[in-house]
């Protein structure tokens, strides 16, 4: 009996060293910043965030006639779910598709078309907020090599007209040449407001996306998405040679921005395209300061730790 009662007080204190060093090394962990890592964006996503200042909130995305695929803005696209007319990927006979990013071409070298007009029904939930999206539609000529072969229109939530007469090989400038429209909408309760045009119509819940056939082929699209937000928020890929021509060309006389061309002018008014507005990156947060009069001992914690430890332990064994 009398042994047993020496012993007794050996718990309390194997528990009051372990409880001490796990504190210790708590706070040592804890105040170190690299002891806890903070999560890494992928690259395409912060690559849109560099383009934009904003990061790419998509609601849908399809690559048309394709499987899935992730941009290099980070765009997750997801495989056709089409049923209506036939998906084709004629475009992977070119190895390269101009003003498109290497990472992205089987973006454009997939399509579906169509003898018919065909669609998509998109499901974007309804919301008596007033909420802005953007509809990209993505397009390629890769089998007609002269304009005026292939014609045809968008239309959207079943009556507006937001693609007039599209010669793909015309506006892309050539064959297996990328080509993108970009649709600023509206959505508020029942009512689908196209912001360009203030045109309006009644919204289910489901928005209508359709490919209308003329007399000139068939309709078709190799790639789209929805994203919430404005034109601004759209990433677009800037090919490196019309970077270097920009740069080339400079400044207009009189140290101002040269003026853009009747061409230029006429592309950017046809697809809805907002200027491109250098947002500042976030400032990164201040170091924290440390409180005036602090000891310095943070990174000494372990060894306090082991040191309590051990003077707890020595101390039992004398007890016993």
């Amino acid at each position: 009996m009398l042994q047993a009662s020496r012993r007794r007080p050996l718990a309390p204190c194997w528990l009051w060293g372990v409880l001490l060093a796990a504190v210790c090394l708590h706070r040592s962990t804890a105040q170190d910043p690299s002891s806890s890592p903070s999560p890494i964006p992928g690259p395409g996503v912060e690559e849109a965030r560099r383009a934009t200042g904003r990061k790419l909130d998509i609601l849908y995305a399809i690559n048309c006639g394709g499987e899935e695929h992730v941009d290099h803005f980070g765009v997750p696209y997801m495989s056709d779910p089409g049923r209506d007319g036939q998906a084709s990927d004629y475009g992977l006979h070119w190895q390269t598709i101009s003003n498109a990013h290497p990472d992205d071409f089987i973006l454009y070298q997939t399509e579906r078309y169509a003898e018919q007009t065909f669609g998509y029904d998109i499901p974007i939930p309804k919301t008596h907020k007033q909420t802005n999206f953007v509809l990209v539609l993505k397009f390629a000529e890769v089998y007609f090599n002269q304009p005026q072969m292939k014609v045809f229109d968008v239309l959207l939530n079943g009556e507006h007209l937001v693609v007039d007469g599209l010669d793909i090989f015309e506006r892309a400038g050539g064959r297996a040449a990328a080509f993108d429209v970009h649709i600023p909408f509206r959505i508020t309760g029942n009512k689908l407001l196209l912001t360009h045009t203030a045109e309006e119509s009644d919204y289910s819940g489901t928005l209508r996306l359709d490919f209308v056939k003329t007399s000139q082929d068939n309709p078709k699209c190799n790639a789209f998405y929805v994203a919430r937000g404005s034109l601004e928020d759209i990433p677009r890929y800037e090919p490196p040679a019309r970077r270097e021509e920009e740069e080339e060309e400079g400044a207009a006389p009189g140290g101002g921005e040269r003026a853009p061309s009747e061409e230029e002018a006429e592309a950017e008014a046809w697809a809805w395209s907002a200027p491109q507005l250098d947002f500042p990156a976030p400032a990164s947060p201040p170091a924290e300061e440390e409180l005036p009069g602090g000891l310095g001992l943070d990174k000494y914690y372990p060894v306090i730790a082991v040191f309590l430890f051990i003077a707890l332990l020595t101390a039992c064994l004398f007890k016993l």
